[in-house]
């Protein structure tokens, strides 16, 4: 469970803030404009954009994520081992049918009285 599951998750978003803090720290003091229409929308420096809670916040949001998709991961190739002994299963049943049929009709055996379990 650790490894599969806590590990990644904190590895994801370990990256993703390591990530986002080089970022502010690299561009942090770059002056940027927005405009839209020819008006100022923003003037600023980059880290009055992004904060670091910002980054906190995206690191976990995408570290939960990944425990999402490994969760679904692991529940479809379940389903899909389950799917696949449910069928083996069948057939394994439907020959057995098939064989007690093959009895009840061989005429070899006509004095064989068979016991009908039939099936709920």
């Amino acid at each position: 469970m650790f490894k599969k599951v806590v590990l990644p998750t904190v590895a994801v978003s370990g990256m993703i803030f390591a990530g986002f803090a080089t970022f502010l720290a690299q561009y942090g003091s770059e002056r940027i404009q927005v405009r839209v229409d020819n008006q100022n929308l923003f003037y600023g420096e980059v880290k009055d954009i992004v904060s670091p809670q910002i980054g906190v916040a995206l690191g976990l949001t995408l570290g939960v994520a990944s425990v999402a998709v490994i969760g679904y991961s692991k529940s479809a190739t379940k389903v899909e081992l389950l799917e696949k002994r449910l069928s083996s299963i069948k057939k394994a049943i439907s020959d057995k049918d098939a064989q007690i049929e093959e009895l009840r009709n061989d005429p070899k055996i006509n004095n064989v009285e068979f016991v009908d379990f039939g099936r709920r």
